[in-house]
Parts: C-alpha cells; sequence; structure tokens
C-alpha cells in the first residue's frame, strides 16, 4: 500500500507539467473567400434635390464582388471570430435610356446607361455560431461588422459601342461601417481542407455621401464562397 502512495506523489509532478503544456489552440485556421453579389443604393434627400428621385427610380442593382481573407480564432466549441482584410467592389447601373439626335447622322449611339463601382478597402469581423454538426458538413449562422476605407467611384457611360469611364474620391466618406448576416456550410475534405458556401445580407449604416443635401447608403446580397485551411 505504502508503495501505491509513493507512486502516487511521484506522479504529481509530471500530471502538472503534462497539463500545464497542454494547451488549446486559438488560432485554428485561415479562411479566404471570394464573393459575387448584387449591390444596391438607397437614396434620401430635401426639398432642394428632388431631381435624384427620377435618378434612382431608374436604378437597378449592379453586379460587384469581395475578396476576403480571415483568420480564424476559436471562442469555445460553437463559437468562433473571424478578423482580416476584404477588398470590396460594389456596382450600381441605370436602365438603358434612347437617345435622341438632331440632324440625320446614322453613326451615333441610340440608347447609353450609367455604370457606377465604389470601391473599398475593409476590415470585417465576423461571428461563426454553429447551428449542427453532422459528420463532415458543419451548419452555422454569421453575423459580423465591417468598417471600411472609400477608395473610389468609378463612373462608366455605356453607349453600346463605345464607353467613357471616371473616376472620382471626392465628396465620400473616407470611413463607414456596415453590418453582416448570412448563413453557411461548412463540408471538411480532410483533416485541414474545408469547403464554405455562406449566403449573406450586408447594409452600410453610414452615408457614404459627405454631401449636407443627400444620404447615399449601400447594401448588398450575394453568396461567399470558399475555403477554410486549418493550422496544425
Amino acid at each position: 500500500m505504502k508503495y501505491y502512495f509513493l507512486l502516487l506523489i511521484l506522479s504529481l509532478p509530471i500530471a502538472a507539467t503534462a497539463q500545464d503544456t497542454t494547451k488549446v489552440r486559438r488560432f485554428t485556421g485561415l479562411v479566404l473567400t471570394f464573393s459575387p453579389q448584387y449591390s444596391y443604393r438607397s437614396l434620401q434627400y430635401d426639398a432642394g434635390s428632388r431631381w435624384l428621385k427620377s435618378l434612382r427610380d431608374n436604378e437597378v442593382p449592379g453586379t460587384g464582388f469581395k475578396a476576403r481573407a480571415q483568420v480564424r480564432y476559436r471562442i469555445s466549441d460553437r463559437i468562433d471570430l473571424l478578423g482580416g482584410l476584404e477588398y470590396a467592389n460594389h456596382s450600381i447601373r441605370t436602365r438603358y435610356e434612347d437617345l435622341t439626335w438632331v440632324g440625320d447622322a446614322t453613326d451615333l449611339p441610340g440608347k447609353s446607361r450609367t455604370i457606377y463601382r465604389y470601391k473599398f478597402l475593409a476590415v470585417p469581423v465576423y461571428v461563426n455560431y454553429t447551428l449542427k454538426t453532422r459528420d463532415n458538413l458543419r451548419v452555422y449562422a454569421v453575423s459580423g461588422i465591417t468598417t471600411s476605407v472609400f477608395l473610389s467611384r468609378k463612373t462608366k457611360v455605356d453607349l453600346g459601342s463605345n464607353q467613357h469611364a471616371s473616376a472620382k474620391t471626392v465628396g465620400f466618406a473616407k470611413f463607414t461601417w456596415s453590418a453582416t448576416l448570412g448563413a453557411g456550410l461548412e463540408y471538411a475534405l480532410g483533416s485541414r481542407l474545408s469547403l464554405r458556401a455562406e449566403p449573406f445580407f450586408e447594409h452600410y449604416f453610414k452615408s457614404i455621401s459627405t454631401d449636407d443635401h443627400t444620404k447615399e447608403y449601400l447594401f448588398s446580397f450575394g453568396l461567399s464562397t470558399g475555403i477554410a485551411w486549418a493550422f496544425r
């Protein structure tokens, strides 16, 4: 019996050492995504800018994209925090409008439309909450906040066979922020590599326009697709 107690006493330092050196990994992986999206904007204006109503009524969603790299941080078995960098390209366009020309020229364009592209460099912080896991499949909900730095707005006038483009950086807020909601699936292909698909909706809560008479809010929806690579 005394040998049993002696063995127990001698094993305590070993167990304590093992407990101290066994740590839960918090930074668990890298997530790379590409997100095709449709973007739109809401315009709010005062009485002196009512001419914007016809512009707003003629606009339709445009196609854009996001490219994002994030590091995954494990908070619990169900909750992950993702943070990183993102490049976002939002697009809004007008419908084609017929052009009327004075004279008999036949080589002039007969219609036109305008395409606006807003470019941002952003820092997204997302929370993923695991709803259910089954074999290699994980179902999760996502919400997050993104802080964006405005880069430029490119305006392109499409005249069919001819196009004219210009870029503008003044008249827009340098910093803005948005909120994102979504849900997704993650399928593990092995011990380290997973595929992800995530429908999302994003809304900007700060106007990107600095004009005192108008407010301009972007929102978008799309499908985020990508891969997750687990650290060893």
